[in-house]
């Protein structure tokens, strides 16, 4: 496979892998049987759930906003949001397990940082800085934060997807190389 082929197949290596890894079953609920670590899954896993819901609506807003015009990007953009859609929808069934509030898309509103997009570049550079933002907060707490090892399964799983966004994007915006090692310069930080 060559490396256009296998970077344009990320976000569907990330999704049938993710798939794969939460069809295992590595342990029951979100965390163990304390009470202190599903406390603290629940709050990691309420932010990433309020993240996505952010990155759901911020989609919306800049698909809405006729700033970008480019047929291509808009449902690139479009496929996007449906990602972080299955993403929140991930996050609020382990809430769900753990005896914690789901989070509502409806309750959020877009990034405020939208407000200063004017162009279409602009619009493509925040998606690509909320979509790395997500993924260093993913895999840190992937690694770091969480307890439960079916809450580690999902965010872990859900990291490289975010990835395969920004790759994507800073490919769209013909900025070379898409990948490169100080793209994951603050990964390594964490």
């Amino acid at each position: 496979m060559n490396r256009k082929s296998f970077l344009r197949s990320l976000p569907i290596l990330g999704i049938t892998s993710g798939a794969t890894l939460i069809g295992c079953s590595t342990g029951a609920g979100v965390g163990s049987n304390s009470e202190t670590e599903l406390t603290g899954d629940n709050l990691v896993l309420n932010q990433a759930a309020e993240r996505e819901a952010i990155a759901i609506q911020t989609y919306n807003a800049a698909a809405d906003s006729g700033i970008i015009t480019d047929q291509t990007l808009l449902n690139r953009a479009g496929d996007y949001k449906n990602h972080h859609i299955e993403h929140l929808e991930l996050f609020n069934d382990l809430l769900i397990q753990a005896d914690g509030d789901s989070v509502s898309v409806n309750d959020f509103g877009p990034d405020q940082r939208i407000n200063d997009v004017s162009s279409e570049e602009e619009a493509i550079l925040l998606a690509m800085q909320l979509e790395m933002e997500a993924a260093n907060s993913y895999f840190t707490s992937s690694i770091r934060d969480l307890q439960g090892p079916n809450a580690k399964l999902v965010m872990g799983s859900i990291f490289p997807i975010e990835v395969a966004h920004f790759v994507s994007l800073k490919e769209a915006l013909g900025r070379n190389p898409a990948v490169n090692s100080a793209v994951f310069t603050s990964l390594n930080n964490e």
